[in-house]
């Protein structure tokens, strides 16, 4: 059986109901078709975000808080882009080029020696 997904719009009338309108979640879970626990749990939720917190690991439902993830994540997408400029800049222009260190002496076996290829 798939799981019921529900929108951040249909969740927040259904918590509107509850919170501002003071309808109980048994009639409310009645009549949308949804199951108390989810009810519940979206309640605690916005109860949370209206005074500015997130439950960890929870998409937001109110816009604000909506936005604050957004913001959230795209600030900790700016600080590891920082930290992949933080690189030291010739591990990215250097490579080695190996030249055999006795070119006169053609032995089976050779000594090579890095060098930097410019």
């Amino acid at each position: 059986m798939m799981r019921k997904s529900y929108s951040s719009e249909f969740k927040l009338n259904a918590v509107s109901m509850v919170l501002d309108q003071n309808l109980s979640v048994p009639e409310i879970c009645t009549s949308l078709d949804i199951g108390p626990t989810a009810l519940r749990r979206w309640v605690e939720q916005v109860r949370k975000e209206r005074t500015g917190s997130t439950m960890a690991g929870t998409k937001a439902i109110t816009a604000d808080q909506k936005k604050i993830q957004e913001l959230q994540a795209l600030l900790r997408q700016k600080d590891r882009d920082i930290e992949i400029l933080k690189r030291p800049v010739f591990s990215c222009f250097w490579t080695p080029k190996i030249i055999p260190s006795d070119q006169r002496a053609r032995r089976t076996v050779r000594h090579y020696r890095l060098l930097p290829r410019f």
